[in-house]
């Protein structure tokens, strides 16, 4: 009988159903935790690319629920909602899905926060033959700001 083999190291035997433990419990994995609890756990990760690694490691983590979003969704929006971002209503025209679109929102304002190095009336930026990044630029002095 298929059901009486023994579980494989990802806790479900071949038949499908949950492992149990030698001592009779169940052994609970991560991915069947509550969706709202697995999103609390991913919205702890450390930034938006660990996000996106754990929305690949499981296909459950990225399945959504009836109406309710993913978890990894879920997830996203609270680390904007932390961060003070506004979400749109709508999924923003050109992209495929929220989770994309939250990651890419969370790994742009990521860069966003970068400090200012420079700062003038006018800049430029261009690459040199040899792939280097130059930049050159000026503004107003003091004297013309007193004027």
């Amino acid at each position: 009988n298929m059901g009486d083999s023994p579980p494989t190291e990802d806790g479900v035997s071949p038949s499908g159903s949950k492992s149990r433990r030698l001592d009779g419990e169940a052994r609970l994995r991560f991915v069947d935790l509550p969706p709202d609890l697995v999103a609390l756990v991913l919205a702890r990760l450390e930034d938006a690319r660990d996000v996106s690694c754990a929305d690949r490691v499981s296909t459950s983590f990225h399945r959504a629920v009836g109406t309710d979003p993913s978890p990894v969704e879920r997830a996203l929006r609270l680390r904007a909602a932390a961060t003070g971002a506004v979400i749109p209503s709508c999924l923003p025209e050109g992209e495929r899905s929220w989770t994309q679109a939250l990651l890419w929102e969370e790994h742009r304002r990521m860069f966003a926060r970068q400090r200012v190095i420079s700062a003038g009336l006018w800049h430029c930026a261009f690459v040199d033959w040899k792939g280097r990044l130059l930049t050159c630029g000026g503004g107003l002095d003091d004297d013309a700001l007193a004027r």
